[in-house]
């Protein structure tokens, strides 16, 4: 008797654990194509491919010493600029991608206006909690590029 089991439930597990595998990978897939599926970057393969200008950007960044520190609040986002030595970093024109790192589908690109003394400010909502800014100031030929993280208001 234990012999005509055991010739059912070996195949039958074999086939128990292909037909779970079969749901997990269903599954996986299902979120992984829809559009809040996590922290997934729009158009990949693109970034990829620019990866040497970016690179190239950011050892220019370094090289031009500039610093960005940024300031929220549940309707406005405030960017000073400031050089090497901390003066004011005036006339750049700034924008920056901005999402929640909880729902990095939901993207805005942001115009910074220059206020004064190196401060450029953005007015609109903000998504709540942990934001990511990825900042491009370019003045003339010089170009700034950074990412910074930061905590918004919660209405």
């Amino acid at each position: 008797m234990s012999s005509r089991i055991s010739r059912i439930l070996w195949p039958g597990l074999i086939f128990v654990f292909l037909g779970a595998n079969v749901c997990i990978v269903g599954i996986t897939v299902y979120f992984a194509n829809r559009a809040d599926g996590g922290a997934t970057e729009p158009d990949y393969y693109r970034k990829a491919i620019n990866w040497d200008q970016s690179a190239a950007e950011r050892d220019q960044s370094a090289a031009l010493g500039w610093k960005a520190t940024i300031t929220t609040s549940l309707n406005a986002a405030n960017l000073t600029l400031t050089d090497r030595e901390g003066a004011p970093v005036e006339g750049a024109k700034v924008q920056a991608e901005l999402f929640a790192v909880l729902d990095s589908g939901s993207r805005v690109t942001a115009e910074f206006q220059p206020v004064a003394g190196g401060a450029y400010q953005y007015s609109g909502i903000l998504p709540p909690g942990t934001c990511e800014f990825r900042v491009r100031a370019t003045r003339g030929d010089e170009v700034f590029v950074k990412t910074l993280r930061t905590t918004t208001g919660t209405p």
